[in-house]
């Protein structure tokens, strides 16, 4: 008897990035030969959820509720979207150059998932990331939460690694490369770098 197993990928998709849709896509394949999970059981928070709805076949959710400032965005963002955290299996934070904070929303944003999913006792991983820049004592903060409650974490380069052992995560940390390189490697699409749990 096959258990379904229901999973959330959050990243920065939908916004018509060629290179997020191959990330996306290969962890929607790899999560499929991982699993045997099948896409509407997968649910993706996107910037656009109608067009990734559309696009892959998954179930998706906005990755943010603006609410006018940063916090009151936070804040609404956390309280709806926690909801369907509690509703998944398992997490997957990633991939793409989001454990940075050029941009004021993205630490807090992405870190909120970890904070969502810790919340709801549903285990994340944190996968194929880029990292950098991280200046603010905010955004450090935002990503040593995420890294330290993953279940595994995993980065796209070894600049990387070194960015979040400089900020102070003393945990193993894999460099796997870039999930969209994947789908060139393989002709089915699938990473030879399977997603980890624990």
């Amino acid at each position: 008897m096959n258990v379904k197993v229901k999973i959330g990928i959050v990243g920065n998709y939908g916004n018509d990035n060629n290179g997020d849709k191959a990330i996306l896509l290969s962890i929607i394949r790899q999560l499929q030969k991982a699993f045997q999970v099948e896409t509407n059981d997968i649910t993706v928070f996107s910037n656009n959820p109608k067009q990734t709805a559309a696009q892959y076949g998954v179930t998706s959710y906005p990755l943010y509720h603006k609410n006018g400032n940063a916090a009151k965005t936070f804040m609404k963002t956390y309280k709806l979207n926690k909801e369907i955290v509690k509703t998944l299996d398992f997490v997957v934070i990633g991939g793409g150059g989001i454990l940075m904070d050029l941009y004021k929303r993205e630490a807090p944003l992405y870190g909120s998932y970890a904070m969502m999913a810790k919340g709801s006792k549903v285990p994340y991983v944190v996968y194929g990331c880029g990292a950098g820049p991280l200046n603010t004592g905010l955004g450090k903060w935002f990503i040593r939460y995420m890294a330290k409650h993953a279940r595994n974490i995993s980065v796209r380069d070894p600049k990387s690694k070194a960015l979040l052992q400089q900020i102070g995560i003393k945990r193993e940390v894999h460099v796997i490369g870039d999930p969209a390189f994947s789908l060139e490697v393989d002709r089915e699409g699938y990473s030879s770098e399977p997603i980890k749990i624990g």
